[in-house]
């Protein structure tokens, strides 16, 4: 799995920028550099100075190796693989063999020898003692940052897990909005058809609109306010439709900003709900008062239907732990869901922060 501009994936160029830095200002520094140059023109001077920065930039970026080796071979591989013990006999090896390696091909730069910035210039032995304390240095250096980046890649790993999960879980709450209230239309529809109601073109193109919506604005991570108001009301339109009985329903909206996006199909469970256990099973009339409020960044929804109390009833309704599982995915600390039932009526309450 990658992570797009992790720390590791800068540890290159950052090894790059740091080595012609170094190689940069050092050159000049030289006194050996600065003696050889005294009496050059400015051309020769500069084609001398580009000349020894770049053999000093190999040399430099050269430590790189020791990185590139601890970390994706020894730490990623044997280390991950094999356990500590294994790990420390590679670094062992490491040390041992790659600074007279290192070492032999660095000699033959002319700016070793020429302006002695390097310790191979005061023992030319590739075998010097300080050739493997340089090495040990540098190993002990790189050995925080291998950390650092093993912790940081874990973080981030983490972090896409956890996104990918809550958005799985997203995906599957949203297909479990339910579909009983469409079943239900369609054998109204077959049921108007039959009767030859002049209302069925109008149902029909409503009901349209609401499966449209359902199947590719619901996909959407946000939709306009304006949209998701549409879906509701063409919801309740068609509700009435349905039924027989009376029902005193109100829709009030109160909202400053109409293009204000939110997750879409939130609402809908709890005016669902309203219809299935408030209007359905009640053997009177009954009402629905919906009312949604918008302004600035806070948005706030209610819904209150009258509600029959029967001995068998105990649940809160449908969706009511779906729509609570998309609201701590979605508005996490963004959202307060409040919900009360009392012998005569049902009220949710839902505010979010936008």
């Amino acid at each position: 799995m990658k992570f797009k501009g992790s720390i590791e994936s800068q540890i290159p160029k950052l090894s790059i920028i740091i080595s012609l830095l170094i190689s940069l200002l050092l050159i000049p520094a030289s006194n050996n550099f600065q003696e050889m140059v005294k009496e050059l023109s400015w051309a020769s001077t500069f084609t001398k100075y580009f000349y020894y920065v770049l053999q000093y930039f190999v040399v430099v970026i050269s430590y790189y190796a020791y990185y590139f080796i601890n970390h994706k071979i020894l730490f990623n591989g044997v280390f991950k693989k094999k356990g500590i013990l294994f790990y420390i006999l590679g670094l062992v090896l490491l040390v041992v063999l790659l600074p007279p390696i290192q070492n032999l091909i660095l000699l033959m730069f002319p700016v070793i020898a020429d302006l002695k910035i390097h310790v191979l210039a005061i023992n030319q032995n590739v075998f010097a003692t300080i050739n493997y304390s340089f090495a040990v240095f540098v190993l002990i250096w790189t050995f925080p940052l291998i950390l650092i980046i093993e912790w940081y890649n874990q973080e981030s790993r983490f972090n896409v897990l956890e996104k990918e999960k809550a958005q799985v879980e997203l995906d599957l709450l949203k297909q479990q909005i339910n579909p009983h209230f469409f079943f239900n239309t369609l054998n109204n529809l077959y049921a108007m058809s039959l009767t030859k109601d002049e209302r069925t073109p109008e149902t029909i193109l409503k009901l349209s609109e609401l499966m449209r919506f359902v199947i590719y604005k619901g996909k959407e991570e946000k939709v306009k306010l304006s949209h998701e108001v549409k879906y509701i009301q063409d919801y309740l339109d068609l509700q009435l439709i349905r039924f027989k009985k009376n029902i005193d329903l109100k829709f009030e909206q109160n909202i400053e900003n109409e293009q204000v996006e939110i997750a879409p199909l939130l609402f809908i469970i709890l005016i669902e709900n309203a219809f299935k256990h408030g209007i359905e099973p009640a053997e009177n009339d009954g009402f629905i008062h919906i009312s949604i409020d918008q302004k600035g960044d806070e948005l706030k929804f209610s819904c209150k239907n009258s509600f029959e109390q029967k001995e068998e009833e105990n649940n809160s309704g449908i969706g009511i732990e779906n729509l609570k599982s998309r609201l701590n995915l979605i508005y996490p600390n963004e959202h307060k869901l409040q919900i009360n039932k009392d012998k005569m009526s049902f009220t949710a309450k839902l505010n979010l922060k936008l």
